[in-house]
């Protein structure tokens, strides 16, 4: 009845209110049934409020009228606890969201736990499941989003789909936004499988077919969960769609590991995407037979950005399942497809993923691509930084009708916006936030692994050249602003170098800020703070307010004594006892563990610049498997430098500590007094 009222033409409305204002006279139940059905009518849910008592039998019912997030607080702080329990219906939720939409996550929020949206959803199981059941529901972009948190729970996917399905222009813009985040890639093409996007119109003749590889008759059989029937279309590029047949025969060829070089070209790249991970799906969905594990190779063929996220996410998840050769195999399909985007999502998972295997294997397949690309794994590491389709100046122009916006990022790297006159702004208006949104939720991320890198970076006495430096680092929209907050060590090869700073026009600077060149045939390095007169470059950070992204100029510096920069064994730390969680933290330091005899690894090694490596010696040594800290404490039995081209297992002990650099050493004594004991800093 309220529905039909809402759009009844307006003298029924008129007449309805007119009749609705007696009913209000005669008792509060038709007070608050007139309200029920006239929510929007002034002054009426607010007399309610005012009049009803606290704790009056019939107060739960006004939830039913209340539109305002703020009505809907009010009403219940005037509820006694078991009458707000009866917030909790799925009638009265349901009718609630009607009004408020998605302030129902801010009331109920408040219901549950009165605490934060995020606490609730992650530690209340029966606020997740009501959420889930009522925001499908809600045409915002708010609502959607806070499904999309969800994707990874119990029931959440499948709100998200029939969210999706209710409003799929919406889902479609949101989805595409945050495909880079977990679940949301597979999401993505489900969505578009049902939902194929609008595309332009193709006039003239249907294009002709590409040529497959001719197989024999009794080749592969095509199993059930590949049927080609019910396979999405493909369209050509010509216009026209591939034909049943044409699909079953290159179904096959895939199933044959064939050529099909000629469909790239004359198909839709999205459609063949779309295909490919349609079979993907319907592999996985079989039980990932062994014997059709071609659907996973085929990514590598038909794959596209959305496809590179699916399989990121299926090789982390697979891996954590203990499907570990899947999980290899999707690394090597990500490789294998070599698109930035792919090789990007290999980076991350070399860095950050959870599994010791998966993060070598990606590692591993980075490294071989960067080979075949002449560079070395930093080099690629560097390329793969996104952009986010922002200027040099880390700024965007975000249209918006007739008006126009600058979003972008500070020194600091934290979002900012501006008017197309300049006027700094709050936000973007909320129907163009989405975009940036997503953009500021990646910039985030970037930013916090960059800084890592560049720590990295100085601790490993890493150098660029210096074209080099001023594509990956100086044009930057990201990595310019860290840079900025640095002291870099200039210098050519063999000389002691200058440290140096980058002013705001990206040019150098010294400590007295004068400018200084970069020319041909220098390198330029993250400085340490070994090599740096650090009270000095301390004022000049102070006095132009410059916050570091690391510590760099407040790191501890440690120093070789005399005696041992001429030995070349470091006598300090013989027969030093280190738990072994400590040691196993070092890998994310750039150490590694090697040594391998039996069920242990005996040694922890880490590669210096020249090709020589840092070799420490371990007793009983790390456990291999799942326990390797089965042994709580090692002792540290020699510590040493590998030459180049040598072998720990054969190498003897010439080369004295003197061989470090100021910085190196420090580094390596800092690493292991990790968790032994404090040095004073020298």
């Amino acid at each position: 009845m309220r529905i039909a009222l809402a759009a009844a033409a307006p003298p029924v409305y008129s007449e309805a209110l007119d009749e609705l204002r007696r009913a209000r006279t005669e008792s509060l139940e038709h007070r608050l049934a007139a309200a029920f059905l006239a929510p929007t009518e002034a002054g009426w849910v607010e007399r309610d409020l005012a009049d009803l008592p606290d704790r009056h039998p019939l107060a739960p019912l006004l939830a039913a009228s209340v539109s305002t997030v703020d009505h809907a607080r009010l009403l219940l702080d005037r509820l006694a606890p078991t009458q707000a329990e009866q917030l909790r219906e799925p009638e009265l939720l349901h009718t609630l969201a009607e009004g408020i939409g998605d302030g129902i996550l801010d009331v109920y929020a408040r219901l549950w736990t009165g605490r934060s949206i995020g606490y609730t959803m992650a530690g209340v199981p029966e606020y997740l499941a009501a959420m889930l059941e009522a925001l499908p529901s809600i045409p915002t972009e708010r609502a959607f989003l806070a499904l999309l948190d969800q994707a990874g729970e119990r029931g959440g996917a499948a709100a998200v789909m029939k969210a999706a399905d209710r409003f799929p222009a919406l889902a479609l813009r949101l989805l595409q936004a945050n495909a880079a985040r977990p679940k949301v890639a597979d999401l993505l093409r489900r969505h578009t499988a049902k939902h194929p996007p609008p595309r332009s119109q193709v006039t003239g003749a249907a294009a002709a077919l590409p040529a497959l590889p001719q197989l024999p008759a009794e080749g592969p059989r095509v199993p059930g969960w590949a049927e080609p029937g019910t396979l999405p279309a493909v369209a050509l590029c010509g216009g026209g769609a591939l034909p049943a047949d044409t699909v079953r025969h290159l179904v096959r060829v895939l199933m044959a590991d064939g050529e099909i070089g000629a469909v790239r070209a004359a198909c839709e790249p999205y459609d063949l995407a779309r295909l490919g991970w349609e079979l993907f799906c319907r592999w996985e969905s079989a039980g990932a037979p062994p014997a059709g594990a071609w659907a996973l190779r085929a990514q590598a063929l038909l794959g596209d950005d959305l496809t590179a996220a699916g399989l990121a996410e299926a090789a982390g998840r697979w891996a954590s399942e203990g499907a570990h050769r899947r999980a290899a195999a999707a690394l090597d399909a990500l490789r294998h497809l070599g698109t930035e985007a792919a090789l990007r999502h290999l980076h991350e998972l070399a860095t950050t993923a959870r599994s010791k295997a998966v993060r070598a294997r990606a590692a591993g397949n980075l490294e071989e691509v960067a080979r075949g690309l002449g560079l070395t794994a930093d080099a690629l590491a560097d390329r793969l930084v996104p952009r986010f389709g922002l200027s040099p100046g880390a700024t965007m122009v975000v249209d918006h009708g007739s008006q126009r916006f600058v979003a972008g990022f500070d020194e600091q790297l934290r979002p900012c916006v501006t008017d197309e006159h300049g006027t700094r702004r709050k936000d973007l208006p909320a129907a163009a936030r989405a975009g940036f949104t997503a953009t500021r939720r990646g910039v985030r991320k970037v930013a916090t692994e960059q800084a890592r890198r560049l720590e990295a970076a100085m601790s490993s006495g890493r150098r660029w050249e210096a074209a080099e430096f001023r594509t990956a680092i100086l044009d930057h929209p990201l990595l310019w602003p860290l840079a900025r907050r640095l002291i870099w060590l200039t210098a050519r090869p063999g000389s002691p170098g200058t440290a140096l700073r980058l002013a705001e026009d990206r040019t150098f600077a010294d400590l007295a800020d004068d400018p200084a060149d970069l020319p041909p045939g220098t390198v330029v390095g993250v400085a340490h703070p070994a090599d740096l007169d650090v009270p000095a470059w301390l004022v000049v950070f102070a006095d132009y307010g410059i916050l570091q992204p690391f510590p760099q100029l407040h790191r501890p510096v440690y120093r070789l004594s005399p005696d041992e920069s001429a030995a070349a064994r470091l006598a300090r730390f013989d027969d030093r006892r280190a738990p072994t969680a400590k040691l196993l933290a070092l890998e994310d330091r750039g150490w590694r563990r090697a040594g391998t005899a039996g069920s242990h690894q005996s040694r922890l090694e880490r590669d210096l610049p020249d090709g020589r490596r840092l070799v420490v010696e371990l007793d009983p040594g790390i456990t291999l498997g799942r326990r390797p800290d089965h042994h709580p404490d090692q002792h540290l039995r020699d510590v040493w430098i590998c030459p180049a081209g040598e072998h720990p297992e054969s190498s003897a002990r010439t080369i004295p500590f003197s061989a470090l650099d100021a910085a190196a050493a420090s580094e390596l004594l800092a690493d292991l007094s990790y968790g032994t004991e404090v040095l004073p800093a020298g």
